[in-house]
């Protein structure tokens, strides 16, 4: 009993291991080559490290797909975003094919680092992608509340009426 379970749990480790960057080095070279970086790479410049914690790795797609992937590609779990990405992460979104055109890669981050930190400002970069504002974490619940309540009735779903009650009678 006790030998099955223990199996049974290093088939699941193995499973996950399958999913991760570094068991899949053919696909990894292939987002790479494209001057693309992995969904893993992306979270690794989006949170801060070390707070990401997946969830439902082995979690699969509800559509059958012709060929199935580990994690049919989706991610899901949380992670903090406190320090932000940084203007390194930035290059790194916004300069993906030059950065995988260049000889040296580290180099070249580094001067278009560089060069945002000189010619902008963390607001004035954000405005250039459509943000339209940057909020301090410590109002971030205010300004949603705000937000909901100008909404109204808009985030009701069409032709469903308004409940009566919370709780159905039956």
């Amino acid at each position: 009993m006790a030998t099955e379970a223990t199996d049974e749990l290093s088939t699941l480790e193995a499973e996950k291991r399958a999913t991760l960057d570094a068991e899949r080095s053919e696909a990894v070279a292939k987002q790479h080559t494209l001057g693309k970086l992995t969904a893993r790479e992306r979270l690794d410049l989006l949170v801060d490290r070390g707070t990401f914690l997946e969830y439902g790795i082995l979690a699969g797609s509800p559509v059958p797909l012709p060929k199935p992937t580990p994690a049919d590609g989706i991610i899901t779990g949380l992670g903090k975003i406190v320090g932000g990405m940084g203007l390194e992460g930035a290059v790194e979104i916004m300069y993906p094919e030059e950065l995988a055109k260049a000889e040296d890669r580290e180099k070249r981050r580094a001067e278009l680092t560089e060069d945002l930190r000189k010619r902008h400002t963390a607001r004035r970069i954000a405005r250039s992608y459509g943000v339209d504002d940057v909020i301090d974490p410590r109002d971030t619940r205010p300004v949603l509340i705000r937000a909901v309540r100008m909404m109204g009735d808009k985030l009701r779903p069409m032709g469903i009426p308004p409940k009566k009650r919370g709780i159905a009678p039956w």
